[in-house]
């Protein structure tokens, strides 16, 4: 909100909520356009490039409107997102295509599983240093 002349403060115009929601729904309407159309038209992987832009870009918009201004946040926060998104993709590539089952009991399977617990051990240590750069990092910078 801002404060008018009188120090009174102004409401945001209707009009401009109006346009931004109208600008919105074009631009959800031709992205889901192209995305079915990449689904029919291309193959998998170039399926998989475009969905990735867009995922992307979604990630990178939704930084912005999380409010990180500082650049090294910004790019940390980035790639954490993107480093979270594949490991949740490998994980479930790996469940749904039925290389990890925990009654299998041959030897690839239990291979596969000290890999995931390797994995997850590196998830849980990239989540750590997350909530350090966000919650720690900040106070640390303030003082010095």
């Amino acid at each position: 909100m801002q404060k008018g002349k009188e120090g009174l403060v102004k409401r945001p115009n209707k009009l401009g909520k109006i346009k931004m929601l109208k600008e919105r729904i074009i631009t959800a309407l031709i992205l889901s356009l192209l995305i079915v159309s990449s689904l029919f038209l291309f193959t998998p992987v170039w399926f998989l490039i475009i969905f990735s832009i867009f995922i992307l870009t979604g990630i990178w918009e939704w930084i912005d409107l999380c409010g990180v201004n500082n650049k090294v946040k910004y790019l940390l926060y980035f790639f954490n997102l993107i480093f979270i998104s594949i490991v949740l993709s490998e994980y479930l590539t790996l469940v749904y295509s039925g290389q990890i089952n925990e009654t299998l009991s041959n030897q690839t399977s239990y291979v596969l599983h000290d890999n995931l617990n390797i994995l997850y051990f590196l998830f849980v240590l990239w989540f750590i240093s997350l909530i350090f750069w966000f919650l720690v990092a900040p106070i640390q910078i303030i003082f010095y």
